[in-house]
């Protein structure tokens, strides 16, 4: 199966709950898309298949709103700034983690990441496991400059047999949105990404 995961329906000035919150499954044989089981409202978590019918995500963020200062603004009936929608929401980072059984539709919470991030890649590894890579480890202020924290250059590997994170090597230089892809068993590219507000060109 493909999964199809989380999106925007709506742009943003439509309100920040317009998004879907379902993933949909894709059989290739068939053609035929499926619902799959519902997550709670996160954004920005990494995935990667375990096993034929076993995905794993993890990470992301979960926003919660000044519901009292965003009612204000809609019914202003304007656009906020960037500044406006940081001090509307504040981004709660996760170090979560779950198992989708794609089979029965059915979530399995399973352990955390350590640290929480988002942005990151997730890659697997073939054989029940799955490297993660980089990411962001809070929300960027728009107008400010983003603190050394922000951005992660740690890597960490699921083990789906027992259930564990394993810390791996650091990649040189954090990153986040980046692209990842597994060139073989020992070897992981990394290409792209953002750094604060500037794409990483690194080839890793």
């Amino acid at each position: 199966a493909v999964v199809g995961t989380p999106g925007s329906l709506h742009a943003r000035r439509q309100g920040p709950r317009d998004r879907a919150q379902h993933l949909v499954l894709l059989d290739p044989r068939t053609g035929d898309w499926r619902t799959a089981a519902r997550l709670p409202r996160w954004d920005g978590a990494g995935h990667a298949r375990l096993t034929p019918d076993l995905w794993l995500f993890c990470g992301g963020t979960m926003t919660h709103w000044d519901d009292a200062r965003l009612r204000a603004a809609m019914e202003d009936d304007r656009v906020p700034t960037p500044d406006e929608w940081w001090e509307l929401e504040r981004r709660e980072c996760l170090r979560r983690a779950w198992i989708l059984d794609a089979a029965r539709g059915r979530w399995d919470e399973t352990a955390p990441m350590e640290p929480g991030r988002w942005l990151h890649s997730a890659t697997s590894l073939g054989d029940g496991r799955v490297i993660v890579s980089g990411g962001q480890a809070a929300g960027a202020r728009p107008s400010s400059p983003p603190t050394p924290t922000e951005y992660l250059a740690s890597t960490e590997i699921f083990d789906h047999r027992s259930h564990s994170w394993t810390p791996s090597a650091q990649m040189p230089a954090p990153r986040a949105s980046h692209t990842a892809a597994l060139l073989d068993r020992d070897h992981l590219m990394l290409v792209g990404g953002s750094r604060g507000w500037h794409l990483g060109e690194t080839v890793f």
